[in-house]
């Protein structure tokens, strides 16, 4: 039987493209087995050729290749065919796979690090292998035949977004920053990126993992993205800043990529909504003119998948959590549910969620919530199903705040549009009407700037069938999302990573809602087509004209809202002009023509965004919150790393960040030191500690004093006066051997030669063993 489910609107069925047809003879029948593989392969073709032109080694490419397919993709695939129940397609278990293998693959990694074996953890992936080998019940799940095969178009749409993706990530993330530093002017580099890299050269040689600008304080942060790139390092032999700046992220892109594609074709049944949702999440950006790294508002993606890269490795966690949550509740198509082995999934992937981003189990708790309360209004009765599903994410929530967390709560508060006030409170002086006008028109801004990709949402309700368990979920998960985004407060502006979380949820809904469109008014592909070029043609025009008259320069007062307000106007214009030649030309002819245009108009308006990012990052360089590393720092730091034990703990005087720090005034974010020696310090930079981030939002300041002054003066006094009982006082107390003095900062005193000796030294940097 023809399978019906991935056909298009307006076409008629063809015969499926099962495995076990007969695949043709000669020439014919190769391309027919050669052309489903051709997307896969351009793609990684095209990745590897932008890793190749920012001077990823060929040997490094070519080991972490192996690294994804041996570490990842082949433990990882083999436990998910043995508990996912029925197969469905080689791309969901290749994907799924390999986030399941991102979820083995930290226990492994800590089970080596305490025994001391980080040397071994390659040979982690046998402790899968080998049963899968010797228990005749599992071999089965080394070769699959019964998939269904994605049409090629599919393929070649997943090929195209996650090349797009990929791109933008090499056009403002590998072009911006070198590995390391090189050349006279050295390099800068966000400030977050140093201090991530730290936690990945800390990850590679300790666990527990501890904060490694401070040694005695232990890292109370979703670290499992850090702790995967070590392991990553640890296994492929590629150098850490090189997993780190190039090869890690094109793997989270094309895993996020394929795995909401995936979960998007599972919830809905329709293999182009999940297209089309990946669409909307990794090509369609906000309504915004400008690069993303510059205000409140933030954005899905752009500029979040370089500069937190914990977010981007928790996408594929979120969206295969996405699948799971549906077919455990068996809300989505019947043959696409899962079976027993979904709930050990579910504990799984869930424990995976809590420690790679702590925005996503409450997004899926809010999903959960929502659906639980529709079915109790509408069925009058409770669904111990969901019942079960929440009580799962709830125990990995508690898992989380009491053994990776330890309760911090990282300055995380409630603060009622907070991410509004900062532009809508400029005028502090005005009257109660014009407050609450200026309030209500940033507030309408913010929604249409970052949900116009949502419109679909309001057409599948009402052009749906009655919502059940999987719309009120997806419901649910995007308004938690925006809902704690609007409602909590960070200093960092964190807050925003929860609508980041749920946002893919929502653009599933939106896809829904289009394809119910086209599905009433049978539009064929052909007219598709030819829609979405139109629109996305029409919007550029819009967006080119926008940025000519200069309403693209970022700003953080009232005046950002006129990019955002005139785009508005203009979309409305044209869509207003369609109108009236819908109307007056074509009278009333080709209605769902014109409807799906309005819908695709709304969105495919924010196209250009992250093409318009990535342009205006080849411009000018950003320098706001970024650190400059010379060649010689870098050096110095990477002498450490290659001659001091794992475990030796170095003193440095190197604590502020001289291009944000003032007289007076140290702003303690400088982490180049650990980021690119892996060596833990004892006192170095503060201000990203968990717990120092929790006094800062307590005391409304982002310059507290150190902690600890005890360890503080300790430290600082051999710099600056050093005898022989403070110089013993910091090896016996402390177990520090290893001074380095940053000069910039302070030079050392002359009596530091009675106590120790100068081993090496580059630039500003001097590096002291103590006698």
């Amino acid at each position: 039987m023809a399978d019906t489910s991935t056909i298009a609107p307006g076409t008629s069925p063809v015969p499926s493209d099962r495995p076990g047809a007969p695949a043709g003879r000669g020439a014919a029948g190769l391309r027919k087995r050669v052309a489903p593989w051709l997307p896969a392969v351009a793609a990684y073709a095209a990745i590897v050729a932008m890793l190749l032109d920012t001077g990823t080694p060929v040997a490094d490419v070519a080991r972490y290749t192996l690294y994804v397919g041996w570490g990842l993709v082949l433990p990882g695939t083999l436990v998910y065919r043995a508990l996912r129940g029925a197969p469905h397609t080689l791309v969901e278990d290749l994907a799924l796979g390999a986030t399941t293998g991102l979820m083995l693959e930290i226990p492994a990694w800590a089970l080596f690090s305490l025994a001391g074996g980080q040397r071994w953890l390659w040979l982690w992936p046998l402790l899968v292998v080998v049963p899968f080998v010797a228990v005749p019940g599992l071999r089965r799940h080394w070769r699959v035949s019964s998939y269904r095969r994605p049409s090629l178009g599919w393929s070649w749409a997943m090929a195209g977004i996650a090349v797009f993706f990929v791109g933008y990530v090499y056009v403002t993330y590998f072009r911006q920053n070198e590995p390391i530093p090189a050349g006279a002017d050295g390099a800068w580099y966000h400030i977050d990126l140093m201090y991530m890299l730290s936690m990945v050269g800390e990850a590679k040689h300790h666990f527990p993992i501890h904060n490694p600008q401070i040694v005695s304080e232990p890292l109370n942060y979703h670290w499992f993205s850090y702790a995967h790139m070590a392991g990553a390092s640890l296994i492929s032999g590629v150098d850490t800043p090189i997993v780190f700046f190039r090869l890690a992220s094109p793997v989270f892109c094309v895993l996020a990529v394929l795995t909401l594609a995936v979960a998007g074709w599972r919830v809905s049944g329709k293999q182009w909504v999940g297209a089309l949702a990946a669409m909307l999440t990794f090509v369609v950006g906000e309504l915004t003119l400008s690069d993303m790294s510059w205000g409140q508002f933030g954005g899905a993606v752009a500029y979040m998948v370089w500069s937190s890269h914990s977010m981007a490795y928790s996408w594929s966690i979120t969206f295969a959590l996405m699948a799971l949550v549906v077919g455990l509740l068996r809300a989505g198509p019947a043959e696409l549910s899962y079976g027993r082995g979904g709930w050990a999934l579910l504990v799984l992937f869930s424990v995976g969620a809590v420690g790679s981003k702590s925005t996503v189990v409450p997004v899926l708790l809010g999903g959960v919530a929502l659906a639980g309360l529709a079915h109790l209004l509408t069925r009058r009765r409770i669904d111990r199903r969901l019942m079960a599903i929440g009580a799962v994410l709830v125990a990995a929530t508690l898992f989380a705040t009491v053994v990776i967390y330890r309760f911090a709560t990282h300055g995380l508060n409630f603060g009622v549009l907070a991410i509004i006030k900062a532009y809508a409170d400029v005028v502090p002086a005005r009257s109660a009407w014009r407050h609450a006008f200026v309030y209500g028109f940033v507030t309408a801004m913010y929604l249409v700037f970052f949900f116009i990709r949502l419109a679909g949402i309001a057409v599948l309700a009402r052009l749906g069938r009655p919502w059940g368990q999987r719309e009120w979920f997806l419901l649910g998960a995007v308004l938690a999302g925006a809902g704690a985004t609007l409602f909590m407060v960070h200093g960092s502006l964190a807050q925003n990573f929860f609508v980041r979380s749920g946002f893919a949820f929502g653009a599933v809904l939106s896809a829904m809602g289009f394809a119910a469109l086209v599905e009433r008014y049978r539009v064929t592909p052909r007219t598709l087509v030819a829609v979405f070029a139109a629109v996305g043609a029409g919007v550029w025009v819009i967006a080119l004209g926008l940025r000519h008259e200069g309403l693209h320069q970022p700003t953080l007062h009232m005046r950002v809202m006129d990019g955002i307000a005139y785009y508005v106007l203009a979309l409305a214009a044209a869509i207003a002009i369609g109108a009236v030649v819908w109307l007056v030309v074509l009278r009333r002819r080709w209605k769902g023509v014109a409807a799906v245009t309005l819908l695709g108009t709304l969105l495919l308006a924010g196209v250009p965004a992250l093409v318009l990012d990535g342009w205006d990052h080849t411009k000018v360089p950003p320098r706001w919150y970024h650190s400059h590393v010379s060649v010689e720092e870098a050096t110095a730091a990477r002498w450490l790393r290659d001659n001091l034990g794992r475990d030796e703990v170095i003193a440095t005087n190197q604590h502020c960040l001289p291009e944000m720090s003032k007289p007076g005034r140290c702003f303690s974010t400088s982490f180049w030191l650990s980021a690119y020696s892996e060596r833990r310090q004892l006192v170095g930079s503060w201000f990203y500690a968990p717990r120092m981030v929790e006094i800062a939002a307590k005391l409304q300041t982002s310059n507290p004093p150190f902690w600890d002054q005890q360890m503080y003066e300790d430290n600082e006094i051999v710099f600056t006066a050093p005898t022989a009982e403070r110089v013993g006082n910091l090896v016996s107390r402390y177990g520090v051997h290893w001074l380095v003095v940053d000069r910039a900062q302070g030079r050392e005193s002359a009596d530091l030669a009675n106590f120790a000796d100068l081993r090496f030294s580059s630039g500003p940097i001097a590096i002291y063993r103590i006698r």
